[in-house]
């Protein structure tokens, strides 16, 4: 009796098991391989597409619907986020495809990450299906109507995937630290800026970090900054991307049968490096885009064959220096290259550097360029009277302010741009060919500054080319670089970086000064993000104020050795450096600008450099300015602000030895109460809260949770300017905040802190006469509409008992009153 119970309850199972199969959908396996560009087929060889609903207007809503065709403007984007990946239509990147429980399927623009993301799964038959994070399918019906159905046919929601790729291989053996090695010999390399580029050799900074993340991975440069990636874009180009890690950010490694490596970007285009030493995406995998993954033992040298093969790509050659260990058969392999090669002219590997020539970039700020023929390089404008005319290069025999250049750092490169025309950018042609240009490429506009033993300084290009004046007045880039022509004494120019009277400085990681700070001046006045409103518009700027309260809490983040100081309140602007000395917060985004060396000085304070090579300076007048020197007013304090750093060490100000004991928990639940102010704080980001449209509604539509959000918020905004001594550093002080007193036992005797108590009290105070206010506005308003309809109904009667032609009458007596 009892087997047959026991055999029936396990037929019972395998029934509801398989029931539950035939309504799951078969065979389907989660795979993200589906990235690319691509139409969305249906069974029934409909197209499934988003489009523009008014194409003539600015601004259209973009609608779904079904067709019958597939071209280029019915394609998606189907990009990688992690395991899951993102719908976009190719002619609107800003909209998503969006699905909520209800099952509706729409288009928004830059919804939350969970209202976004759909789960690829492959079915057996090659069709692919989209689960949204509810569970619906996305699917199309025989009448057209695009949901999310939980229940959706296997017809309406598989779909046929046009121009796709191979599968993926695992990522975990790409991982790690290569030197990233093309079909031509080259290696990948990032010369500091945002470009990538191609090297004929692989030094410590141009290996990669590949980070695995699931399936892919996240090529970051060595020598760069953490949150700095490659990133593919739509267009086909690459670039190195100062953000976070995501879709663009993210690569598919492919092994290939003879160990060579491949790398699908989101967009389902292919890495590749050309003959011509350029970098691009492919929407084919050809010999270009396969990679070699080595790593360096011992010093990197550059054979003769590689150098050789350089010769006939690009220019970029690097030879080591006396000082490195270089062999004598390399010495003969060099030695032997052709004499005609346009990279070397018969000449010994010591001679192709100069001695002791030493990367620096303290040739920030504004110069004149001298050059060894006593002549200056300047850019100038042959035709004033026309607008908008090409600048020309040329040599003067003087230097005045038209001849300065602006030489700004970016990362350990610079840019020169002419003074009195900051849009044309001194840029090298693969060729040699030297010229003043808009909007330049970033591989054309970057140099590297070397510092000659003399003094002088050398300007190489990314192609390997140095920057040269020759006497006949020509202007070029050579490659060889034992000769004056290369060498330019910065006359002219305003003091910078690294002379001071005040104290020696050195260089001090940026990620010390990061965080959330007050940035306190010699003055004892505080740097803050001022709000200045006018009749037509709200602006902000830079000011200065006695304490520290929430709008002078600033986010000092890194940016490799630089950082960017940007103000807790409006998160989003920077504190930017002009060329003319003033100063600003800006919300337009130029990464020289706003560039800021942190330097550390001997008796702990910090001072700032801008990427023009002056310094951040508030006076005792209470101005502030950029200044050519140091000095005392140049030097800044920075302090702990109240922000989220500074509230969580409140919570363990427990010193207690029997910090175990059972009793101890009456701490942690007796803190419940600023545990809820603190996550309310981190909703609320403070002073971008008081600036915001919701302070407006709040006050306008008080509702009793708003106001009770907003009482809260106030209150763990300025919590210690009421109770500093909560925020004390001091061990004791802050041990007196601790619950008190002990038992004999040595447990803490559960008891609230006063001002805790006074809080509580009046935030229950203010919502309970704010939740009579609003019952008394309700009922006054209930009323008034209780009494206007009595009136309705009163003069409807009375018109029914008057007569006919006093019923007119009355009626428009009724109405002039």
């Amino acid at each position: 009796m009892q087997l047959d119970f026991v055999f029936t309850i396990l037929t019972l199972v395998f029934l509801e098991q398989e029931t539950f199969a035939n309504d799951s959908p078969s065979g389907l396996i989660e795979d993200s391989t589906v990235a690319g560009k691509a139409c969305l087929k249906m069974a029934n060889d409909s197209f499934f597409r988003a489009r523009e609903l008014y194409p003539d207007q600015a601004f259209s809503p973009w609608i779904l619907e079904v067709v019958d065709n597939c071209d280029r403007e019915m394609r998606w984007y189907i990009e990688y986020y992690k395991d899951k990946v993102a719908l976009k239509p190719e002619w609107l990147a800003f909209e998503f495809l969006i699905f909520d429980d209800e099952g509706s399927v729409s288009l928004a623009t830059w919804p939350e990450l969970n209202d976004k993301l759909w789960a690829p799964y492959k079915n057996k038959d090659g069709s692919w299906s989209f689960q949204s994070a509810h569970g619906g399918w996305l699917s199309v019906d025989e009448n057209g109507t695009i949901s999310a159905d939980e229940n959706a046919t296997e017809s309406s929601r598989n779909f046929r995937i046009l121009i796709l790729f191979a599968s993926g291989e695992n990522a975990e053996e790409a991982a790690g630290v290569h030197c990233i090695k093309s079909a031509h010999g080259t290696f990948l390399s990032q010369p500091g800026s945002t470009d990538v580029r191609l090297v004929s050799k692989c030094g410590s900074c141009d290996q990669w970090i590949l980070e695995e993340s699931v399936s892919m991975v996240y090529p970051k440069p060595k020598c760069s900054s953490g949150q700095s990636s490659l990133s593919a874009h739509r267009d086909g180009s690459v670039a190195i991307k100062y953000t976070f890690l995501f879709a663009n950010e993210q690569w598919r490694p492919f092994k290939n049968e003879k160990g060579s490596w491949s790398f699908q970007s989101a967009h389902g285009t292919w890495l590749q490096a050309k003959a011509d030493g350029t970098v691009s995406l492919q929407t084919h995998l050809g010999a270009d885009g396969q990679f070699w993954l080595q790593s360096i033992e011992g010093p990197a040298l550059v054979t003769s064959t590689e150098l050789m093969l350089k010769t006939t790509t690009t220019t970029t050659v690097e030879i080591p220096s006396k000082n490195d260990e270089v062999s004598s058969n390399s010495n003969s392999n060099m030695n032997s290259i052709d004499a005609n090669s346009n990279v070397i002219e018969n000449a010994s590997p010591d001679q192709l550097l100069p001695v002791e020539r030493i990367e620096d970039s303290t040739a920030a700020g504004q110069a004149c360029l001298k050059t060894a023929h006593g002549t200056f390089l300047r850019g100038r404008n042959r035709r004033p009277e026309i607008a908008f005319h090409q600048w020309d290069l040329e040599v003067a025999d003087h230097c005045d302010d038209a001849l300065r250049w602006y030489i700004e750092y970016y990362n350990q490169q610079v840019m020169l741009k002419p003074e009195w025309n900051t849009f044309y950018v001194l840029i090298a042609k693969l060729d040699g060919f030297v010229s003043l240009t808009m909007n330049p490429s970033d591989s054309e506009r970057m140099w590297n500054p070397l510092k000659n033993k003399d003094g002088s300084w050398s300007f190489r290009s990314v192609h390997g080319g140095w920057l040269s004046v020759h006497k006949n007045g020509t202007i070029n880039t050579v490659q060889n670089s034992n000769d004056s022509t290369k060498k330019f004494m910065l006359e002219s120019r305003k003091e910078f970086a690294f002379y001071s009277s005040l104290s020696s400085f050195s260089q001090d990681n940026a990620n010390e000064a990061a965080g959330h700070r007050c940035i306190k001046s010699a003055h004892h006045t505080y740097l803050r993000n001022r709000k200045r409103e006018s009749s037509w518009r709200v602006s902000f700027d830079l000011d200065l104020y006695s304490t520290c309260n929430e709008q002078e809490h600033w986010n000092i983040e890194p940016h490799a050795d630089k950082v960017m100081l940007k103000p807790v309140s409006m998160n989003e602007a920077f504190l930017s450096a002009a060329r003319d000395g003033s100063i600003s917060v800006t919300f337009t985004f130029n990464f020289a600008n706003q560039q800021w060396r942190p330097f550390k000085n001997e008796n702990g304070s910090w001072s700032f450099q801008s990427a023009h090579g002056t310094w951040l300076h508030v006076r005792s007048d209470g101005k502030y300015e950029l200044a050519t020197n140091v000095g005392a007013d140049g030097t800044f304090w920075l302090e702990l602000c109240n922000s989220v750093d500074e509230l969580v060490p409140f919570f363990h100000h427990n010193n207690n030895k029997n910090s175990n004991n059972d009793n101890n928990r009456s701490t942690i639940n007796s803190n419940y109460y600023l545990f809820f102010l603190h996550h309310i704080h981190l909703y609320f980001n403070c002073s971008s809260f008081y600036n915001s449209w919701a302070f407006f509604f709040i006050f306008h539509n008080c509702f009793p949770i708003d106001c009770f959000l907003y009482i809260t918020n106030y209150f763990t905004c300025n919590f210690h300017h009421y109770f500093p001594e909560i925020f004390s550093d001091n061990p004791s002080t802050a041990a007196s905040v601790t619950l008190q007193p002990e038992d004999d036992k040595g447990a803490i005797i559960p008891s609230w802190p006063r001002e805790f108590i006074v809080i509580t009290v009046v935030a229950a105070i203010l919502i309970v006469c704010l939740i009579i206010a609003s019952v008394f506005f309700y009922r006054r308003d209930a009323m008034l509409k209780k009494e206007i309809k009595k009136n309705e109904r009163k003069v409807e009667s009375q018109r029914k008992l008057l007569p006919e032609d006093v019923e007119s009458n009355s009626v428009e007596d009724h109405t002039r009153l």
